[in-house]
């Protein structure tokens, strides 16, 4: 391989020379393609300038933080064993939180502080409640979809959806029913009688600046807006006029929509200001003798403004290939310079970033900017994770990837960062203490880089004070992640004794008081966004909404969805839920004490494993294998694109055959299950590998039938030629990160997933074999 020693002329950077032109392109982008290469260098010298500077101030101290999580881990589990030696059981007591407490995982009881956030400087979206999207930074057109779903048209979201049944199966019919809960109308005229939205025909305005809104009818009434909840801002304009008219801003200017706005989430009118209701017709004769002297335009589509907020993720969506991270990054420029584009492919044309349009603000008299574009934020990756040393060395060591992404994000001019993986305040406080150090190194006033942090590991729930109170000045938004969380309480517990059915397993670990701890003490301390988790059933629009309007009764100002479709229904419950979201929070401050540390830990959901002459019965001998199947399917299912297409957030079929979106957490979540029952004898290595072998074998037929028979064309263009022995390589990866040959003591996969990844494109590439290098500490 060839290297470049002193790259950039920046002394102790080595990297690897094709990887080098990949950030060279990157630069490239981020100067809008003005200076050439030539340019280009010198931005990249002065970033590794900072990056090498940051790594050797920095580094050491991730590295002392990381091997921290493991000595606490091990003390914990040496008591857990010792404890059941002693006892045959880990008891629910003051002991065990004393002994938390001692190894460092539980604040001191006497800690009364409360913290309050103070972060000044927000964009607008991090201030309002709504739907929020997470997509692969690498992806172009995924990047695109988000950025600009920041308007989704209602009648397209349900289509083909389980929401549509009954009376209500046309997408149109359902979108309209759906406009009634939240949109009342009533006519003009009659008496004020009410007027259900599907009878809405076209759209116009009265009075001199169009600043009243009517709706005409089917059978040629008029109604207006009967909520004083809803406001009527204005009007969309495909170009504000030159000069203004002296008799109206509404005349000789051509409407594109309407836009009203509710519980301060916009909803916009597509007009066809093409075909004018005329004065000939009937319907507006019967309009001007109700006194609405106005031209009326045919109502198109009902756009929601949805997203608005999206997290590019550098940590999940993709593997964290340097390659494929300096994609990501050069997708990051292009928003940032606002020329990110890409080809759709087959004369479909490209897709760029959407314009923002014109509108007459009604109120104020004057012509306003509608952003059409939702905010980006960046997940950069968890602390444990280390730069794949073939690629870049600083000083001869790697570096840990953390300190090259933030600063990557904030030098391309994005200064949001997502904190995913967090263990206790401690971290957080470094994480800060970086980025500050990047403000500094850019010239860039203090506390200009902002933090949201992932709430989705055990330790740091335990001590959410605690994190809030270090990140004060630059918390913007908090998260609960579930799935990570289901994980971590796996780990930390794992030695307790063994866990229930993976199948039971999401019940009762749900039913902890881990959001509620989130939600409550975020609220406390004025945190300016509370989030919560995705909804990951793709084919279940139905549950996405019972999910979703949960989330926000919780208090949760914003949650994340799949797509832009699932967002735009997400923001309908916004507006249809019986309270506001600020309402929902003031119910839960009054009504939901902070639970007692016990609750937060959760007794373990223990499993029960009936024998008889120290043998399994058949029924739990069936129920423990059936348990296998389902985890180690899924985990195939979900390693099979990370390996071989560097996909780490991708939709898989179950064993069951739904569509589920998988990530790291939910891999994560199956692991340290087959581990647990591993350490508890639940189950064997012998039974385990025959389970992988089977499971692999029904992954080979299933994606086999769905390459030949499901895919088009162009999918299997994409794809590259059918070869099934490539999955050897998946059925590996799974197998040591099961059997964790290096012995770490949390249920991350990526080191064993990205190892076999490498070998994956050894083999596919026809290179000779060369076994990379571990890019993750032994402080996993």
């Amino acid at each position: 391989m060839a290297y470049v020693e002193n790259a950039f002329g920046v002394q102790g950077v080595k990297l690897l020379k094709p990887y080098q032109e990949d950030l060279l392109r990157v630069f490239e982008n981020k100067n809008k393609n003005q200076g050439g290469r030539a340019k280009a260098e010198e931005t990249a010298k002065v970033f590794f300038q900072h990056l090498a500077h940051l790594s050797r101030k920095f580094d050491p101290e991730r590295e002392k933080l990381l091997r921290e999580r493991d000595s606490k881990a091990l003390a914990y589990y040496a008591w857990c064993d010792t404890q059941r030696k002693e006892h045959g059981t880990v008891q629910e007591n003051e002991q065990k939180l004393a002994k938390l407490r001692e190894v460092g995982f539980l604040p001191d009881p006497s800690e009364t502080f409360k913290p309050k956030v103070r972060t000044q400087g927000l964009a607008c979206e991090l201030q309002t409640p709504g739907p929020q999207l997470v997509v692969p930074g690498d992806k172009a057109n995924m990047v695109l979809n988000a950025l600009n779903a920041r308007y989704k048209s209602l009648y397209e979201a349900t289509k083909g959806s389980n929401l549509l049944e009954g009376e209500l199966k046309c997408p149109r019919a359902y979108g309209n029913a759906q406009l009634d809960t939240f949109l009342p109308l009533t006519l003009r005229k009659e008496g004020g009688a009410s007027v259900p939205f599907s009878q809405v025909k076209a759209l116009g305005t009265s009075g001199k600046n169009g600043d009243e809104l009517l709706f005409l009818t089917n059978d040629g009434k008029v109604a207006v807006l009967a909520s004083p909840g809803i406001r009527y801002l204005g009007f969309v304009v495909k170009e504000a006029p030159k000069t203004k008219n002296s008799k109206s801003h509404h005349a000789n200017v051509e409407v594109e929509s309407y836009i009203v706005e509710h519980r301060r989430l916009k909803v916009e009118f597509v007009v066809n200001n093409k075909s004018p209701v005329t004065n000939n017709s009937e319907t507006h004769k019967k309009s001007k003798e109700e006194g609405a002297e106005t031209t009326f335009y045919p109502l198109v589509d009902v756009r929601l403004e949805s997203v608005l907020t999206f997290i590019i993720d550098k940590e999940d969506s993709s593997i964290s290939s340097p390659d494929i991270k300096a994609q990501s990054d050069y997708n990051i420029a292009g928003i940032c310079n606002g020329t990110l584009s890409t080809d759709l492919g087959g004369n479909r044309g490209v897709r760029t970033m959407e314009k923002n349009s014109t509108y007459y603000d009604v109120r104020k008299g004057e012509y306003k900017t509608l952003k059409r574009t939702a905010l980006p934020l960046v997940r950069d990756v968890g602390d444990h994770l280390v730069f794949d040393p073939r690629f870049l060395t600083i000083d001869g060591k790697p570096i840990f990837e953390k300190t090259f992404d933030t600063l990557m994000t904030s030098f391309l001019g994005i200064t949001y960062h997502v904190l995913p993986k967090m263990h206790g305040e401690k971290e957080v406080a470094l994480s800060i203490q970086q980025l500050e150090e990047i403000n500094r190194l850019l010239g860039l006033p203090p506390q200009t880089q902002k933090i949201g942090v992932m709430n989705e590991e055990i330790e740091t729930n335990l001590k959410w004070k605690r994190v809030l109170k270090v990140g004060r000045d630059v918390i913007f938004f908090t998260n609960s992640g579930f799935l990570d969380y289901f994980g971590s309480t796996i780990d930390l517990l794992t030695q307790e004794g063994p866990f229930d059915s993976y199948q039971q397993l999401g019940k009762a670990v749900a039913k902890i008081e881990y959001e509620k701890n989130h939600v409550r003490l975020s609220l406390e301390a004025g945190v300016p966004q509370i989030g919560a988790g995705m909804w990951a059933l793709l084919d279940n629009k139905k549950g996405h909404k019972v999910s979703k309007l949960d989330q926000i009764q919780q208090g949760n100002d914003t949650s994340w969805n799949p797509d832009p479709t699932f967002a735009c229904l997400h923001a309908l419950y916004y507006h249809q839920s019986p309270k506001t979201v600020k309402q929902h929070q003031e119910d839960v401050l009054r009504s939901q004490p902070e639970p007692p540390a016990i609750n937060l830990l959760v007794t373990r959901p223990a499993g029960n494993f009936p024998q008889t002459n120290g043998q399994f019965t058949p029924e739990t001998a069936s129920m423990i294998q059936e348990n296998l199947d389902e985890a180690i399917y899924g985990l195939l299912a979900y390693a099979q694109p990370w390996i071989t297409q560097g996909q780490g957030c991708t939709a898989v079929k179950t064993l069951r055959g739904e569509r589920l979106m998988e990530d790291r957490a939910t891999a994560r979540i199956k692991t340290a299950f087959i581990r647990n029952w591993l350490s508890h004898k639940i189950t064997t290595r012998q039974q385990v590998s025959s389970t992988i072998d089977r499971m692999t074998e029904k992954l080979k037929n299933d994606l086999r039938k769905d390459y030949h028979e499901v895919f088009t064309p162009k999918q299997r263009e994409q794809v590259g030629p059918w070869r099934e022995d490539l999955l050897d390589c998946v059925r590996e990866a799974v197998s040591s990160c099961v059997y964790n040959p290096k012995n770490y003591q949390h249920s991350y996969i990526e080191e064993y997933f990205y190892f076999w990844r490498c070998k994956y494109i050894n083999r596919i590439d026809n290179y000779q074999e060369v076994i990379p290098v571990p890019r993750l500490t032994s402080s996993l």
